[in-house]
C-alpha cells in the first residue's frame, strides 16, 4: 500500500546573474498526500466503473501533479462518485452546480456526491424539477481547501438526506486526467482544469417553490431519504455491499469475456497515447507541462 505521504521532489533551474551560473533549487511538491495513486491497471477499472466511452482519452496525473494542476481541456475525475453509482452524464442538479459555480467534478466534495445522489433518486419521478435554488433552502455552499465545495445543513431546518456523514479515507489520492472532448455530449458541460478563483458561497439563494419543494421532499419515509452505503466496483475489483441488500451488478460493468476484451482493445490505445506523448514531451524543456497549461 503506497504511504499516505509521499516525499516528492523535483528540480528546476535558476539563472543567476549575479554569479553568472545554474544553481539547482530543491522544491517541495505542496500537498503531498493528494497525488495520484492510481496505477495502469487503475485507468482499466475506472473506464469500467465510470461507464465512460471506448473512445475517451485518460491518463494518470504525473508524480507531482497535484489535482488542480489539470490542464484547462482536461477534466479532474475523482473515483469516488462512480463507487456510489453516480455515472455520466451527470444530472442537471450536478450539472448546476458545476456551471454556475465553474467548477470542475473534482471540486465537489464526496459528502455532496452523497446528497445529490439521493436527492436524484427520490426526485427522479416528480413532475416538477427539484433545482439547485431548493437545495439552498435547507443547506448552505462552504468553501473548503483548493475551492472545494461542501455542503452544511442550516441551523433550525431538517436536513433533507440523512446518513451521509461517512469516512472515505483516501479518496483524494483516486483521481486521474480525462480529455474532456473525448467524452462526448457527456463532456460538453463540464468545467475543465481546476477554478482556483476565489468562490462566491452567496451566488445563489432558494426560490419561490423552494419551500413546498422541500416539504413534499421531507414527507418521503426518512429511511428512503438516508444515503445507503453500497460501493460499487468493476468486474474486476472488489465491491462493498455495507448495507447487505442484494444489489445487482452495476452498469458498465462486463462479464469475464467481455471486459477482457474490452480491458485488451483500451490497453493497446493507452500504449499508443503513452508512446505519442513522450515524443511531443521530448521536443520539450523538461520544465513544461506534457500537456501545456
Amino acid at each position: 500500500m503506497a504511504p499516505s505521504r509521499r516525499s516528492i521532489r523535483t528540480f528546476v533551474k535558476n539563472q543567476e546573474k549575479s554569479k553568472g551560473k545554474e544553481k539547482a533549487v530543491e522544491l517541495r511538491v505542496e500537498n503531498e498526500d493528494e497525488l495520484s495513486t492510481m496505477s495502469e491497471k487503475d485507468l482499466l477499472r475506472f473506464l469500467d466503473l465510470g461507464n465512460l466511452l471506448e473512445s475517451t482519452v485518460i491518463r494518470n496525473a504525473e508524480p507531482d501533479e497535484p489535482p488542480e494542476s489539470c490542464p484547462q481541456k482536461w477534466v479532474v475525475l475523482y473515483e469516488y462518485p462512480f463507487k456510489i453509482g453516480i455515472r455520466l452524464p451527470f444530472t442537471p442538479l450536478a450539472r448546476d452546480l458545476m456551471q454556475i459555480y465553474q467548477i470542475s467534478p473534482g471540486q465537489i466534495m464526496p459528502q455532496v456526491w452523497r446528497i445529490l445522489s439521493v436527492i436524484d433518486r427520490v426526485t427522479a419521478s416528480w413532475e416538477e424539477a427539484f433545482t439547485l435554488h431548493d437545495l439552498l433552502l435547507h443547506y448552505e455552499i462552504r468553501v473548503k481547501a483548493k475551492n472545494r465545495i461542501a455542503l452544511h445543513a442550516k441551523a433550525r431546518l431538517e436536513p433533507l438526506v440523512g446518513g451521509i456523514q461517512s469516512n472515505d479515507r483516501g479518496w483524494k489520492n483516486r483521481f486521474v486526467f480525462v480529455k474532456r472532448s473525448s467524452l462526448g455530449e457527456a463532456g460538453a458541460s463540464l468545467v475543465g482544469g481546476w477554478n482556483t478563483e476565489g468562490l462566491n458561497p452567496k451566488l445563489l439563494s432558494h426560490r419561490d417553490e423552494s419551500q413546498s419543494l422541500c416539504d413534499k421532499f421531507l414527507k418521503v419515509p426518512e429511511d428512503d431519504r438516508q444515503f445507503k452505503r453500497v460501493l460499487f466496483a468493476s468486474q474486476d475489483s472488489c465491491s462493498s455491499m455495507a448495507s447487505g441488500s442484494s444489489q445487482s451488478r452495476p452498469r458498465g460493468s462486463l462479464d469475464g469475456q467481455a471486459l477482457a476484451e474490452m480491458l485488451r482493445k483500451r490497453k493497446g490505445n493507452l500504449l499508443l497515447t503513452r508512446q505519442s506523448l513522450s515524443l511531443a514531451t521530448a521536443k520539450k524543456d523538461t520544465r513544461s507541462h506534457p500537456f501545456g497549461r
